[in-house]
């Protein structure tokens, strides 16, 4: 259980920087980060709370409460770039994966 805690740790700290990047328009330094995001969502996996303990439930709930607030911060700031992001974004996917392919 330490691993899925580790995991939604770092994804709340992940979105708060996304979110101050985000905050200070700092859309390059965003986009930058935004594979780490991808990362830790990947690997996120289910919460068995019934294994959890009560005292942890409490603060894996508060964590999870901060997670989704955050993130809905972030979407409200980056929906009027989102297009202008996508593109650059698509930009920065397809120069990786041309990299990755001719090298």
């Amino acid at each position: 259980m330490k691993s899925a805690n580790l995991n939604i740790h770092d994804l709340g700290l992940t979105i708060e920087a996304l979110l101050a990047l985000a905050k200070a328009e700092q859309w390059d330094d965003l986009l930058l980060a935004w594979p780490g995001y991808e990362l830790l969502t990947l690997n996120l996996t289910n919460i068995c709370w019934a294994s959890i303990p009560e005292d942890e439930v409490a603060l894996l709930e508060t964590q999870l409460r901060q997670i989704e607030t955050n993130h809905s911060q972030l979407l409200e700031l980056t929906s009027a770039w989102r297009d202008e992001l996508q593109d650059i974004l698509q930009n920065t996917v397809q120069s990786r994966k041309l990299n990755d392919h001719y090298r």
